[in-house]
């Protein structure tokens, strides 16, 4: 079970923040990356009495941007099959488009959408989502948004073993 600790939440054994280990896994099976409301509603996968607000979703992206994943960063693209921004973890050498001290990333679509100071992105991106966030439709197929499927679910229990 995902507990609360530094920041949001780190999976049982401190190895890591939940996230970074969904978004690791599901990079490693060679998909590109994964939406806020994904990420965020993966704590219901384990307490499912836990009801994502608009303030979670701005802490957890307050710790993406601000704690980052270590040497890697992370990078917010629009995915037009998708209709949706996702969240990739990179190589640092990708900072062609960041100050050496940048934890993160935004493409051109996602600065001009939100603006490029981490209170714009965090503000935009929890706005953006607060629909999905609310209706509890965490996963997206195609433009759609829908309750986790059972793979979903599966995948994300897997990713934190």
């Amino acid at each position: 079970m995902i507990r609360k600790a530094r920041g949001y939440c780190m999976v049982p054994d401190n190895s890591g923040f939940y996230w970074q280990k969904i978004l690791t896994a599901w990079q490693e099976l060679g998909r590109k990356g994964l939406s806020l409301p994904f990420l965020l509603g993966a704590n219901t996968v384990f307490d499912e009495s836990f009801v994502p607000t608009i303030q979670d979703a701005k802490k957890l992206l307050t710790e993406m941007l601000e704690e980052g994943v270590g040497d890697k960063m992370i990078s917010i693209s629009w995915y037009a099959t998708n209709k949706t921004y996702a969240f990739v973890i990179i190589d640092p050498a990708a900072r062609y488009a960041a100050s050496p001290s940048a934890r993160y990333i935004v493409d051109n679509i996602a600065a001009e959408e939100f603006g490029s100071s981490t209170p714009e992105i965090i503000n935009g991106l929890a706005n953006l989502y607060a629909e999905q966030i609310k209706k509890r439709t965490y996963s997206i197929t195609h433009g759609v948004w829908h309750p986790y499927t059972e793979n979903d679910r599966t995948f994300i229990a897997s990713s934190l073993m």
